[in-house]
This record gives C-alpha cells, structure tokens and sequence, in this order.
C-alpha cells in the first residue's frame, strides 16, 4: 500500500471519532437541559402557590363583601316592604274614609234628587206665609185641624207644631192660643201637592180634642188617671211633654206629639194605631213584636228631629197614603196592606247579626213610592259570598263603598291578577257549577234575580271580626219576578247541566216552599247556599236540610238551582215573602231523617249529610228527591271536601231520599279533601222508631248500633283512602210484635 493511501486513511478514522466524541457531547448536553428545565419549574411551584392562594384569599374577601351588601340589600327591601305595607294600610283606610264621605254626599243626592222629581217642589227654597184671623172654635175644643195637619197649642204653654227641621220642611214654629191669630212661615215639603197652589189656598178649621200626659200614677198608657181627659181615644191630639211611658195594650188616637223630655216604650204585645199624624222630638222605641199602625182614610205623615228606628210598621190607608218625611229605620217589617207609601228617601231596611228589615207582601193596589236603601249583614268571619240585590237598577258601586273589589275596570285593585266579583253562565260553564268564570265579571248595574259570586274577606275595618253591612240604593222590586233560567246539556254530563246561579229579588225573606208564591216548572226542588264562614254548601230539599240550609232564602241571598229539562221556568210573586213575625209560626216539617256531621279534630263542624225517607223514592238519583252534593269553587276531584252520600247509580248526594217503605238497606258515605288526624262523625236519627240503624266502618271491621253511639271517632293517615267504600249506615226495618188473645 503506497504511503500516501495510508495517510488517508489515518484522516478519515481520525475525522470519524472526533464526530463520534461530539455527538456524545451534544447528547450529554441535552440531557442536561431538560434536567434544568424541571428544576425551574419546580422553582416556580411556590410561586405559583403563593399568587393562586392570594387569588384565592381575594376571591373570599369579595364573597364576603358580596354577602355584606346582599344582606344589607335584604334588610333594605325588608323595611320598604314594610313601608309598602304601611301604606296600604293606610290607603286602605283613606279609600275606606273616602267611601263614607262619597256614600253621604250620594245620599245627600238621592234626596235632592228625590225631591226635585216632585213637580210640586219647583218652589221647594222659597218661603210662604199664610195667616188667620179669630179662628172660630166651637165649644171647649183645644185646637183646630188644618187642611189635613193638626196645630194645637195647650194654653197657657206654647208647644211648637210642627218644630224647626234641619231639612228645611219647616221654618218658624206656630204659636196659637184660644181667641189669638195664626200665622206660620213654610217651605214647600214634598209631600205636599195640595200646596202647590198657594194663592187659592183656604183653610178648614174642625173641633180638635187634645189629650195631655199629666202621669204620676204610673208609666202605663192605660191607666186612666195618667191622661188629662182619660185614656186617649181613636180622634184625641195625645201631647206627651216629659215622662217615661210603657204601652203593652192596644192604643188608638189621633195625632200625637212626642216633645223632647218624653219617652215611649211600645213592648212586645203593644199594638199603637194613629190616624192622622206623629210628632216626635223625643223618643219612641218599639219591641220586636210590638205594632205601629197608620189607618184611616185620610194622609198620614211622620216627622222627627232625629232617626227613628221601629220593628213593624203597618200601613193601612184606605184610598189614602202615608209620607215618611223623616228617616225611618225598619228593624223588623214594613206592612203595606193598603194605600200608599212615599219614601221621600227616608226609608232604611237595617241589617245586623240578629236580623234584617224588609218590606212585607204588598196588597193589591198597594205600593212603595220613592228611593229606599236596603243593607245586607255580612259576617266578620267571611270570604266569599252568594249575594243578589233586591233594588231596581242598583249599581255595583253601591256594594263598592262597603267591600274592596279587585280585578275588574272600576274596582279598588282593577290589575289584580283575581276579580272579586263573578257571575255564573250556565251555558259556557259545562261543569258542575263549582266556581263562576273569571270572564265574566259583573257590569256597572246589579240584575234583579241574579246571584253573585263576592269576596266579602279581608276587608280594612277595624270592626270586620264583628262583621258589617254592605247597601244598595233605588227603587225596591215589587211584584211578580219571572227568573233568567236556563237549560244546556250539550257537552255535560246530565247531573252537571242545567245549574243556575240566582238571587232572591225582594227586599224580604222568601218562603222556597211557599203556595202559592211560586211557579216552578222543569226545576229541581234543591236549593244551595253557601256558607259564608265554612265555605261549604248549605242545601234544603221537602223539609229536609243540611248545615244552615233552610225553605227560607234571605233578602239579598243568592242560591243555585238546576233546571232538569229544556224550557224551565221559575217565577215568584209577592205570596213568597215572609216576614220575622212570620217565620216564629212556621211549623217545621215532622221528616224521619239521618243527619250525619263531619267535625275536625278541633271539635268544629266542617259539612254534613242527611238520608231521608220519603215515599216513591228510588235509590237512584232523582231530583225531585235527592240533592246533588256540590263542591266548594275548585270542584277538581282532588279538592273535594267534606261528607257526603252515594246513590245507588253512583251519584254525589248531600241530601239522599229512600223509599220510606224499603226494609232494609246499606247506604254508602264518603268523606274527602281532609288532611291526617283525628276526625268524629256526630249522628243524629229521628227515624229510629221505624229501623234499626248501624254504623258501619269497612277499614276497622266495625259494625255499631246507634242506640250505644251518637258519635264515632275515627283516624285518618291517608287522605286518598277516604274517597274508597269505608264507611256506611245500614238500615233495616224493626219486626211488629203482634200481641195475641189469650
């Protein structure tokens, strides 16, 4: 090998370990900076640590302050809600001020109004004079009587007749003594036609007697050493000055005159007969079974410085008319049985917890002239409530002054998301008539014969736990009442058709069964009324009631009905009403009845149910019979609530009629919509003397005797399992023993 090969080969090895030494560097040196890299981050890992926990501490800080300001924002919205409901309160109160003031200056109207009806008004602010010279007064007479007014004046005492009246009927007092002249200065009072003509006017001077209280022997009217000229007689003028007087007879008189120390008590078996006129500027007060009586067949009128409050009043005007030119508060009745009544606005049928006043039947040819106002008591423990109106063309505003109303254009709330009014359409309403339609909220005027559907709770008065009365004003409804009465069932199931929502359409308490006084043609003879305190339905069916159902419907109650054909009709006349005195000599019907009451765990009856006998009665459904069990305004299977029986067909009953000649039977009873615990069935039967009757409870395997029980508790942990066939009343027809001669 030449030389020169060899040193070229000594080249390339040598060039190729000095490529293989570097590369081993170049290895060695990465390893070392990934080592390097790790270490740095490792380096960092405190750092990090430290930013992430003070991002951390940060992010507490803010959370905290955050909860500050929420809390402090909580408090904040706290107190104006607070305020808000302060406010309220006092608006509130500011509407209800408001109502009052409003409700007077409506009144204040209705009476000018009323008076500028009467043609023979037009002079009503001028004044006249009139005067006589030297009356001629035939023998020992006290007085004189004038064109249809008494004016006497005892001599040597000066007795006002008729006194000053704030109304302005009246301005000067008349002052006559036997022999002197007789002038008087008055304004025309609206009453008065014959006045109109003043400048043909004449005078009629008749012999009066006046008969003085001298009293001191005792307080009764009819002792005779009480009076100047003995117990007052049918054409006696009775001027009673001062004293105390208690009337428990029958009186008769003229005219009398009650001065301001004087006081009247017509007791309970007290009847008070006038025939001309009544004077008072003291008192008069009247028992609830005592009588004032108008006859004759001459005008009549009452004037008094203050409101007078009477239990009965009786007009008897034979072609003639009594003027009540004061205001007169009727506590119990007012009688129309002949003649005419002008109310001149003066009249109030007064409403309380005892009672409510009301205008009696009206005798043919009779009738009641003028603006009336009517009041209706609600209970302080209300919520809602079935009202009518007795009133031609009354307004809602009436009820409006007296109960918050929301949810309708003209209400106190009108963008409250729920009316308080409604009405009932039983044409649209397929469905058991449970609660009324929000769309159909009452318009301006209240209908004659209607029912509605009236939150009357949470009202702003510092009295509601005792309860309050709501009014309405206009011309009373008089005379026959033909009902809007209707038939649909399309689209409902048959039991469900056919439900009106009506209202009794007098200023008086109505006798459901009544002949005559009603038509009733295609009608269930069930009536419903709810309950304003349990929120349940009352029902009256042939002499037979549940809870405070009742024949008797009062002025301004509503109630359903339901019309079972197409066609129905249902109308009422005046032979309907019936009166307080009344009503305390209905006998009640002899029914041999079941009642069963559900009572909750506090001792308070919740509903009840009752079984009947009564003869043709099936077992099935009938309404001539039976009563629907209605259920209180949800109506969802799920809200059902309180007790009630089954028909043989499957039917809800409240009221449930069997055969009266049936010897045995098994009547099935339900109860719903009650929460868990304890509950008791109080049981009352009146038709023991006829059947033996058990009570029966599926889920405890119990069968008991009435006659061991009146009452059975028992325990409810499942509402759904109430609405199954646990409980029943058996019924079984007791075996005649028939005695045999020996």
């Amino acid at each position: 090998m030449s030389k020169h090969k060899k040193n070229k080969r000594k080249q390339e090895k040598s060039k190729s370990q000095k490529n293989s030494n570097g590369s081993q560097r170049n290895s060695s040196f990465r390893r070392f900076q990934l080592t390097a890299l790790e270490v740095v981050l490792i380096a960092l890992i405190p750092l990090f640590w430290t930013v992430s926990n003070n991002h951390h501490q940060q992010l507490e800080k803010a959370l905290e302050e955050r909860s500050k300001n929420c809390i402090n924002e909580n408090k904040e919205i706290e107190r104006k809600n607070a305020r808000q409901e302060e406010m309220l309160i006092e608006n509130q109160k500011e509407i209800q001020k408001l109502r009052e003031e409003n409700s007077e200056i409506m009144n204040q109207l209705d009476q000018i109004k009323e008076i500028e009806s009467i043609d023979s008004c037009k002079g009503y602010s001028e004044k006249y004079k009139f005067s006589i010279d030297s009356p001629e007064i035939i023998g020992e007479a006290d007085g004189f009587h004038l064109s249809g007014f008494i004016y006497q004046i005892p001599s040597p005492a000066s007795i006002p007749f008729p006194f000053p009246f704030d109304e302005g009927y009246f301005n000067n007092d008349i002052d006559y003594v036997k022999g002197n002249a007789l002038s008087f200065e008055r304004f025309v009072s609206p009453h008065s036609k014959r006045f109109s003509e003043f400048e043909n006017f004449t005078f009629t001077v008749d012999e009066v007697v006046m008969n003085e209280w001298i009293g001191g022997y005792s307080y009764a009217w009819s002792d005779a050493k009480n009076w100047s000229k003995g117990v007052p007689k049918e054409s006696d003028f009775v001027v009673i000055e001062s004293g105390d007087i208690k009337l428990n007879d029958s009186a008769f008189l003229g005219s009398i005159f009650l001065g301001d120390s004087a006081s009247l008590l017509i007791e309970d078996s007290g009847v008070l007969t006038f025939f001309e006129n009544f004077y008072i500027a003291g008192s008069l007060k009247s028992s609830k079974k005592s009588k004032i009586i108008a006859a004759g067949s001459i005008e009549s009128q009452l004037f008094s410085k203050n409101d007078v409050s009477l239990y009965n009043f009786i007009v008897q005007k034979k072609n003639s008319s009594f003027y009540a030119l004061s205001k007169l508060n009727i506590l119990g009745t007012l009688d129309l049985l002949d003649g005419q009544f002008y109310s001149n606005g003066n009249l109030v049928l007064k409403s309380n917890s005892e009672g409510t006043g009301c205008i009696g039947p009206i005798a043919t040819g009779s009738n009641i002239v003028g603006r009336i106002e009517v009041e209706k008591y609600i209970s302080g423990n209300s919520r809602w409530s079935l009202l009518a109106s007795p009133i031609n063309n009354s307004s809602i505003a009436d009820w409006d002054t007296d109960i918050i109303t929301s949810g309708f254009p003209g209400s106190d709330f009108p963008n409250y998301g729920m009316g308080s009014i409604f009405t009932y359409d039983p044409v649209s309403e397929n469905e058991l008539p449970s609660f009324a339609s929000e769309s159909h909220h009452t318009p301006d005027s209240l209908e004659v014969g209607k029912g509605y559907f009236v939150w009357t709770g949470s009202q702003p008065f510092d009295d509601k736990d005792s309860g309050w009365t709501i009014d309405a004003h206009g011309d009373p409804n008089v005379g026959a009442n033909l009902f809007s009465v209707s038939y649909d069932d399309e689209n409902s199931p048959a039991s469900e058709s056919g439900w009106n929502l009506l209202g009794n359409p007098y200023p008086c308490t109505v006798d459901w069964l009544a002949d005559p006084g009603w038509v009733k043609e295609n009608i269930s003879l069930a009536i419903y009324t709810l309950d304003p305190d349990l929120q349940v339905y009352s029902v009256f069916i042939n002499g037979v009631g549940t809870l405070s159902g009742s024949r008797f419907i009062e002025s301004g109650q509503g109630f359903w009905v339901r019309a079972t054909d197409s066609n129905p009709i249902l109308k009422s006349s005046e032979d309907s009403k019936i009166t307080p005195l009344d009503l305390d000599e209905v006998i009640s019907l002899d029914r041999a009845v079941v009642n069963i009451s559900l009572h909750s765990s506090a001792g308070v009856k919740v509903d009840e149910t009752a079984i009947y006998l009564w003869e043709g009665a099936t077992g099935f459904k009938d309404d001539m019979y039976d009563a629907s069990k209605l259920f209180p305004f949800l109506g969802k299977e799920k809200d059902r609530y309180g007790i009630w029986s089954k028909s043989i067909d499957g039917e809800d009953l409240a009221i449930n009629a069997i055969d009266e000649s049936i010897d045995s039977a098994e009547i099935s009873i339900q109860v719903g919509g009650t929460d868990s615990g304890r509950f008791t069935f109080e049981i009352a039967a009146s038709l023991r003397a006829q059947y033996d009757i058990c009570f029966k409870d599926s889920q405890e395997n119990r069968i008991i005797k009435l006659r061991d029980m009146s009452s059975y508790d028992f325990i409810v942990e499942d509402e759904a399992s109430l609405l199954v066939e646990r409980f029943s009343i058996l019924l079984k027809r007791k075996q005649e023993i028939v005695m045999l001669d020996k």
